[in-house]
Order: C-alpha cells, then structure tokens, then sequence
C-alpha cells in the first residue's frame, strides 16, 4: 500500500475507524500501518454484562498494541465503560459520558481555554 508512505511524507497519521465491523477487519490491521485504530462502539455494548465482549476488547487492544498502534475506544457512555476502557490499556476515548458533539465554534471556544489553562499552569510550574 502507498498510503502509509504518502502519509508520512506529508506529516499525516493514518486511522483505522471501526475496527471489528466491515471492511476494518484483521487483514487491514496486519496488512497497513496505522498511527491510530479506533475499536467500534460494538465493542462496548452490554460488556458489563458480557464477558465475550470483555474478552474482544482485550484481545482487540492487545492486537492493536502489537502492532505499534495507539488504541482508541468509541461508544464510552458511562463511568463503567470508562473504567473498563482504562483497565484493558485502551489509550484515547470517545463517547457521550466524556462530551457530546460539538459545533466549530464550541470546539475552538473549548482549545481555547484549554491552551490558557495549559500556559497557566506552566507559569505556575516556574
């Protein structure tokens, strides 16, 4: 595949997105080099309940890891999904209980205080 080289020259990180559905299978993990593999929400569905699906997702991060990617987990929308994210090495999360979609100006409003309290808290570490 070109992509991965096309990629780096231009400073690009590749993603997978929706890894364990369609076309984001197995193949594509091994066959691509990812900067980043996005597990699908599926993953997170009833896994309180299910230990086939706790079982997924620790093989799924383990997989990820093993090939040098960063692990990111979608369809986090409680504290126990959080939880089980976090203990299973998952390294990036998305969903609902951490915030909900948000517009342009809302998210440059939200980099925006996030940047002045990063520079304020630097100063602070002086």
């Amino acid at each position: 595949m070109y992509l991965p080289i096309i990629a780096e020259q231009y400073g690009f990180k590749l993603s997978m997105d929706d890894f364990g559905t369609g076309y984001s299978n197995l193949q594509r993990l091994i066959n691509c080099d990812f900067d980043q593999i996005k597990l699908d929400r599926m993953f997170f569905i009833n896994i309180e309940s299910d230990q086939r699906k706790l079982v997924g997702l620790q093989a799924a991060t383990t997989l990820v890891h093993g090939t040098g990617s960063n692990c990111l987990a979608e369809g986090i929308e409680t504290e126990q999904h959080l939880q089980i994210a976090l203990d299973n090495g998952v390294d990036f999360l998305q969903g609902y209980y951490l915030g909900r979609p948000q517009g342009f100006e809302q998210t440059l409003t939200l980099l925006r205080q996030f940047q002045k309290e990063n520079k304020q808290k630097k100063l602070a570490e002086r």
